[in-house]
């Protein structure tokens, strides 16, 4: 298993000083979706911007699959649960070339939860490195 100093943890810039807070009729909704529709659910929210019916990300598939460590597949299996709950909405333009631009998901935040911007990034605590045990077995 890789270890981490404090100082190689760092978040990406477009996130820092964005957090998401739950409240505790959270639970529910996150039960209902699965572990993977709410881990691809909150990148989504630490992604997107303000716009005028919640929030707004412009991301592709692929980019949160690969910020996530999941497959594409899973990931788009993902967002169509949250689709299904009626928590994302999809659309996709065309480029003037006829190619297909980035996605942009419109998302429903629920009363439950709040995206907050701040002028700080959250705090992210490193565990310290292990050492290793040494054992004596005498005979």
């Amino acid at each position: 298993m890789p270890r981490f100093r404090s100082s190689e943890l760092h978040w990406p810039a477009e996130m820092a000083g964005r957090a998401i807070v739950l409240d505790g009729s959270a639970s529910e909704m996150r039960r209902s979706l699965g572990p993977r529709a709410w881990l691809v659910f909150e990148e989504l929210l630490l992604t997107s911007e303000p716009a005028a019916n919640g929030r707004q990300a412009s991301v592709s598939v692929r980019s949160v699959a690969a910020s996530l460590g999941l497959a594409n597949d899973t990931t788009a299996q993902a967002i169509r649960r949250l689709c299904n709950a009626r928590l994302v909405s999809a659309s996709q333009h065309r480029t003037a070339s006829g190619a297909f631009d980035i996605g942009t998901y419109c998302i429903t935040v629920p009363s439950a939860i709040n995206v907050v911007e701040s002028k700080t990034p959250p705090h992210r605590v490193a565990r310290p490195e292990a050492s290793q045990l040494s054992l004596l077995i005498e005979p």
